[in-house]
């Protein structure tokens, strides 16, 4: 089968989406599938920024990349690219057209997701990744509204719609076309636990990855790390991303005079980042936005608890006797320092909750997901 994925959001770019694109790609190139991907063409300052060379990764010998127009736009990553639709993805796919389209956005080439799947008649199934409550920290209220017609209007023209979450699907109301919730993978080849002696020694170090943006709230994990050193002074945090409000965070730190506590480590690649969840204790963020955090699935596989700000995608996951994740209330910074501050003294509880982590992200690999999406695909075209 050909398959066609169209995302606003691809390496160098930092984030989740990214993460789950890539994955996906490579889940179904194993499984002896054509992959096309339509991304936006970034600039020599974003790879830089990522910390990247400026060159097409190789993902796989069935993977095809083919890099679309686009124009820089001041987005949180500082990477945002916005993709124009044009008529370019139509004329590549005359010599290589898809058996189904998979689109997960709905902006520049979601809409030429949406024309090509109407031009050569194939089926299009669209993936929706965000929450709400992200774009009501950026969009004014009376527009919000009209955003979420939007968004309603585009998954509309589907054959299948997914996301992987159904809070998602209540946030936009109800969907014509068919509509189910699939996970979104992890590589747990590369993301997997440390060896028992990676994680000895007295300090217990939390660690936060992703973007360092409004909406994801690291400066309350900097302002608690304050209280909890007061009774358990042998807790850091390394923070690593990167993002418009770093400059901030840098003065918060400075400010509460957290410099020997806290450490930014930059944006890492995935190995690297791999290896600092092995070297960390706990996973730590109070971000209320989340949909499904990759960051947390990929630091449960290395075997990491997880103490996160309670939001609706954490109700399936928030059970440290069975997940290794404790879910405190996202406006009260006195649970999450309580929290903390409980577990660092009680290694026993943190093992156990590893064990529970990696356990539970098993479910996840890009085997087992990308597994699903082929039965959703052979199922969409079947029924055309």
């Amino acid at each position: 089968m050909r398959v066609a994925i169209f995302s606003d959001h691809f390496q160098p770019e930092l984030g989740g989406i990214q993460d789950a694109v890539e994955c996906l790609a490579r889940g179904l190139a194993d499984r002896g599938h054509l992959i096309d991907l339509y991304v936006p063409r970034y600039s020599v300052n974003e790879y830089r920024k990522a910390g990247l060379p400026f060159r097409e990764v190789a993902l796989h010998e069935n993977i095809s990349i083919h890099r679309q127009s686009s124009i820089p736009y001041r987005g949180h990553t500082m990477q945002t690219r916005l993709a124009l639709p044009l008529y370019t993805p139509i004329s590549l796919m005359k010599n290589r057209r898809p058996d189904v389209i998979h689109s997960h956005t709905v902006f520049g080439l979601g809409l030429a997701a949406l024309a090509a799947a109407r031009f050569w008649e194939v089926p299009l199934i669209s993936t929706y990744h965000m929450a709400m409550a992200v774009y009501a920290t950026y969009i004014p209220k009376p527009l919000l509204k009209n955003f979420t017609g939007y968004v309603k209007w585009y998954l509309n023209q589907s054959d299948f719609v997914s996301a992987p979450a159904g809070f998602v699907f209540d946030e936009i109301g109800k969907l014509r076309p068919p509509h189910e919730v699939i996970s979104n993978s992890i590589d747990t080849e590369l993301f997997r636990p440390p060896e028992a002696a990676a994680r000895s020694g007295e300090t217990v170090r939390m660690i936060y990855a992703g973007k360092l943006t409004t909406e994801k709230r690291v400066d309350v994990l900097i302002r608690a790390l304050r209280g909890i050193r007061e009774t358990t002074p042998n807790v850091s945090l390394s923070v690593a991303g990167h993002g418009d409000q770093q400059e901030a965070l840098n003065t918060l730190v400075r400010t509460l005079d957290l410099k020997q506590a806290v450490r930014f480590e930059g944006t890492l690649n995935k190995t690297q980042l791999s290896d600092a969840y092995r070297n960390s204790n706990i996973f730590v963020s109070m971000s209320s936005s989340e949909v499904q955090s990759i960051s947390q699935m990929q630091a449960m596989a290395c075997a990491l608890p997880v103490v996160c700000a309670r939001g609706e995608a954490h109700t399936k996951v928030s059970d440290p006797a069975k997940t290794g994740v404790v879910s405190v209330p996202p406006n009260s910074s006195a649970n999450f320092i309580e929290t903390i501050c409980r577990l660092a003294s009680k290694p026993k509880m943190l093992r156990q909750m590893s064990e529970r982590a990696a356990s539970f992200s098993d479910a996840y690999s890009i085997p087992a997901i990308s597994a699903e999406w082929e039965d959703r695909y052979h199922d969409v075209v079947g029924h055309q």
